[in-house]
């Protein structure tokens, strides 16, 4: 049977988020934004060195100029005594004796000025700052390329490091997903790691919970097969009583009770012997509609029968029967006439008028023993017909689909392994 059509769903937030592209977006804004704090600290850090060196350069050049006393290095430095050219806010920094640099870092032709006042007049030089300032610009282009090139490389590394993390636990949740179907499967086995890390723990975790539920099933199994075997001889020696009691309602009563005792544990048998897996299917090509018409007279129950052609199947003829008749059955007991019996090529469909499978029953499917949300609705029985349905077909390799028509009413499709045309004669 198709796993899709009876595992439960997750509600969905509807706006979805990889948590690959979380992971991968998560290092990138931590590498952008170390990478963009290094770059801008190295560039005020330079400019810083470069300003200082430039700075410490002129005011050399301004102390030669004050010390020479041949006037040649004030020629040299083109010094200027007018104190015209230079900033007002150098010639405020000099007042009363004292001596300083200032940059003008504005325009094409940036320079660095020294000044000092000696005996009431402004003595300034100026050096081109322009070399620096290109310097600077140099290493802002190199950081700024850097920068770009490390960010990309840090989105990759993102996106590599989470399509691993989420690979990882998609391969985990997909190996869940088959262990919640009855798989044999340990999702550690999926989660690769070269060191233990959470997804790891994740796994060891869900195993270990999976180990236990099967260990709880595996124990509920053998002692509803046991109890089921216990309970044959007696309910067989009830049988044989009833069958000796003298005629009335009373009787009549209690053969009715006996039978369908009788009928209960034959069923739990039989889903005891389906839960061993070592059921064995005789497949042979058979002619499929004797065959429902053959499931529908052992019911008892009145069905339009509708057979497209001559559809014949590779199956097992008395499970297919058990399949149909158990169908008819559920059909009969939940639902409401008319009741319908399509079959086409390989597939048979049963449809009831009735009120249809609830949304919970269609996410959940068919579970043994339970009375709310099982076979249309509460209080609907033990729930062992459509067990008995599903583990039938899994036997001879057929999908079974519960839905609901849209008219109202359920419906079961069987899908049957199709026959080779040159087989069945």
């Amino acid at each position: 049977m198709r796993s899709r059509d009876l595992a439960a769903k997750l509600p969905s937030t509807g706006r979805r988020l990889s948590f690959q592209w979380k992971i991968a977006a998560a290092i990138t804004f931590v590498i952008a934004v170390a990478s963009i704090t290094l770059s801008t600290v190295m560039h005020q850090t330079f400019s810083h060195n470069q300003e200082d060196a430039a700075r410490a350069a002129a005011d050399r050049n301004l102390q030669l100029v004050l010390q020479d006393e041949t006037g040649s290095m004030r020629a040299l430095f083109r010094a200027t005594t007018d104190g015209l050219d230079v900033p007002e806010e150098l010639r405020q920094a000099v007042a009363g004796g004292k001596r300083a640099t200032y940059l003008v870092n504005s325009g094409d032709q940036p320079f660095v000025w020294a000044a000092a006042d000696v005996n009431t007049q402004v003595v300034a030089i100026r050096v081109p700052y322009t070399a620096q300032r290109e310097s600077i610009a140099s290493v802002d282009r190199t950081l700024r390329n850097a920068t770009i090139a490390v960010i990309a490389a840090g989105a990759v590394l993102g996106v590599l490091l989470g399509l691993a993390m989420s690979y990882r636990l998609r391969s985990a949740a997909r190996a869940a997903r088959k262990v919640s179907t009855g798989a044999n499967i340990r999702v550690r086995s999926v989660t690769w790691s070269l060191f233990d890390d959470e997804i790891t723990e994740l796994a060891d975790a869900v195993d270990a919970m999976s180990d236990a539920l099967r260990g709880q099933l595996d124990a509920e199994k053998r002692v509803t097969a046991n109890i089921a075997h216990d309970l044959r001889t007696p309910i067989s020696g009830l049988v044989g009583a009833a069958e000796l009691l003298p005629p009335g309602r009373p009787t009549e009563l209690v053969r009715d009770g006996v039978h369908k005792l009788r009928r209960l544990a034959e069923d739990v048998i039989e889903v005891a012997r389906l839960d061993t897996t070592s059921e064995q299917a005789d497949i042979q090509s058979v002619e499929l509609a004797p065959v429902v018409h053959h499931a529908i007279s052992t019911t008892g129950v009145e069905c339009e029968v509708r057979v497209h052609g001559t559809p014949v199947s590779h199956t097992d003829a008395r499970r297919l029967e058990r399949i149909i008749a158990n169908l008819i059955l559920n059909a009969r007991n939940h639902g409401k006439p008319p009741i319908n019996v399509d079959v086409d090529h390989s597939r048979v469909t049963v449809r009831d008028r009735g009120s249809g499978f609830t949304e919970e029953w269609l996410r959940q499917g068919p579970k043994r023993f339970q009375t709310d949300c099982v076979e249309r609705g509460p209080n609907s029985g033990l729930g062992l017909g459509l067990t008995i349905v599903v583990g039938q077909a899994a036997v001879i390799g057929a999908r079974i689909n519960f839905s609901n028509h849209p008219n109202g009413g359920a419906v079961v499709t069987i899908d049957l392994p199709e026959c080779p045309p040159d087989e069945f004669a």
